[in-house]
């Protein structure tokens, strides 16, 4: 049954019509190709599948449209071995795999939220000031046409994209603003990785404290950032913005300062007409006092 399959399997893939993934791998004057089943090298490649699954048929193609056989000569001259099993996990390692319609589909998507992203926090809305919805920005995306290519920077896609979409948003460089971030040692190993990948980490000092991260970021950056870490931390850390010279401009408090401060000047402003209101009501009741005597 095993060899009627696999003449079979030989026989589609000599009209070339086996359904699978051709993986091709050059080296100088040869070239190779192996046919895996639907969707097994990545899982491979990632580690999720044995390579005993991947392969539809168990043979080198120099050619798997016409079913030209590879020359065990020509394998041992560029693997070293004429092991079929071992020549093919190396193509399937090194070589390059033509992706289905549903592998480019999911990398294109990957590719797209890498643009939305850098969008979102590189630019802002200039009338609020504040960055453009993921949503907002990648149904203009859509309405633009615009064409995402997977294997292409996202930096320089991102910048075609906004001169693209304006006229439909408008678009203005964010600011980027300078922080300072003490981490109490408590909570660094939690916290190192999602800093990193949020903000752009100047530079790392130790001190007694803990660790003093002085961070470069966006004003979604900060907002993202304090979400991030405020489940490992339960809070307790602290960050202050700094200036060109690297002085201490003001820190996250600050808002809740503010609101403290206005909380006491309108109860000073209630004490006030409080008591405004009492002399007038002691005045009224000795005037009442002296119309009786």
């Amino acid at each position: 049954l095993q060899l009627t399959h696999f003449c079979n399997m030989a026989a589609k893939a000599k009209k070339g019509k086996h359904g699978g993934q051709i993986v091709k791998y050059t080296s100088g004057k040869h070239k190779f190709e192996v046919i895996a089943k639907q969707g097994t090298v990545l899982k491979y490649r990632d580690g999720n599948l044995g390579f005993a699954n991947v392969l539809m048929v168990d043979n080198i193609f120099t050619n798997s449209t016409r079913g030209d056989i590879a020359n065990p000569s020509d394998l041992n001259e560029v693997f070293g071995t004429e092991d079929l099993m071992k020549c093919c996990e190396e193509i399937v390692n090194k070589g390059q795999l033509q992706y289905t319609a549903q592998e480019r589909k999911a990398f294109v998507d990957a590719k797209t939220n890498e643009i939305v992203y850098y969008i979102n926090k590189n630019y802002v809305d200039p009338k609020t000031k504040l960055p453009h919805p993921s949503d907002r920005i990648s149904n203009c995306m859509k309405e633009c046409h615009i064409r995402v290519d997977a294997n292409k920077d996202t930096k320089r896609q991102a910048e075609d994209a906004v001169k693209k979409m304006r006229g439909k948003l408008m678009f203005a460089k964010a600011v980027s603003l300078r922080a300072k971030l003490t981490i109490k040692h408590a909570y660094v190993g939690q916290c190192t990785n999602l800093v990193h990948k949020i903000a752009n980490v100047i530079k790392e000092d130790w001190t007694g404290e803990g660790c003093v991260f002085t961070l470069e970021l966006s004003k979604a950056d900060i907002n993202t950032l304090t979400v991030a870490l405020a489940k490992p931390t339960n809070g307790d850390y602290n960050m202050t913005f700094l200036d060109e010279n690297e002085l201490s401009v003001g820190s996250q408090n600050d808002d809740s300062s503010d609101k403290h401060g206005k909380g006491k000047k309108k109860k000073k402003k209630r004490d006030k007409k409080n008591k405004k209101q009492k002399y007038v009501q002691e005045a009224k009741e000795n005037d009442n006092d002296n119309d009786n005597e």
